[in-house]
């Protein structure tokens, strides 16, 4: 069950999920991905934006899913290193029957994009003058960063991009078709989602 939820959230509404299938509160549900399109989409771009907030756990976008046990998806996390030491780790992983199989790995720290003009950016050019006055007062201080995941997926192929920078590919033949989505363990906020479906070379 899922639903928009905006009192007491700030200057953005949560799209929250009320209960799991198996019932459980909403505040239990430690992986939840949301999905759309068809599962006849083929060779498709996805593009998705992720705002300020704490990235303690995996968040990213979906693609090729089938079901919650058989899809594909570009994560960006928090783990330790073998030295103890925590890292930022960019991941394509496929799912597959349930179990989780990285395809391709790399500890890689990139830098967010700086929103320095908030006018110029989709989540804020519905905002009234006055609102906007304010933010660009707050961003003096302090400014908005944010993540722009995006995943290029033909025939076999996945190319992963970061913030504009090339992160990583992989090849897999499993799932040549599913629909697109959003991914997180925990919060996220994602805002700019596109999905494009791609022509055959």
């Amino acid at each position: 069950n899922w639903y928009v939820w905006r009192k007491g959230t700030g200057w953005m509404g949560r799209l929250l999920q009320r209960r799991t299938d198996w019932g459980v509160k909403s505040g239990n549900v430690h992986h939840v991905f949301v999905y759309e399109g068809s599962r006849s989409w083929g060779d498709v771009s996805l593009k998705a934006g992720r705002l300020p907030g704490r990235l303690d756990t995996a968040q990213g976008v979906v693609f090729r899913h089938q079901d919650p046990e058989n899809y594909c998806r570009f994560e960006k996390r928090k783990a330790r290193n073998k030295g103890g030491k925590w890292v930022t780790l960019l991941r394509l992983v496929k799912v597959k029957g349930g179990k989780e199989t990285v395809l391709q790995s790399v500890e890689k720290d990139v830098p967010p994009l700086t929103i320095a003009q908030p006018e110029t950016y989709r989540t804020f050019q519905h905002w009234a003058k006055p609102s906007l006055a304010h933010l660009k007062k707050s961003i003096a201080k302090r400014p908005i960063l944010a993540d722009r995941f995006q995943v290029d997926v033909r025939g076999d192929r996945a190319v992963a991009t970061l913030d504009g920078q090339r992160a990583l590919q992989a090849k897999d033949d499993d799932f040549r078709r599913g629909a697109v989505g959003l991914y997180c363990q925990g919060r996220a906020t994602f805002d700019n989602v596109e999905a494009r479906l791609l022509r055959q070379d």
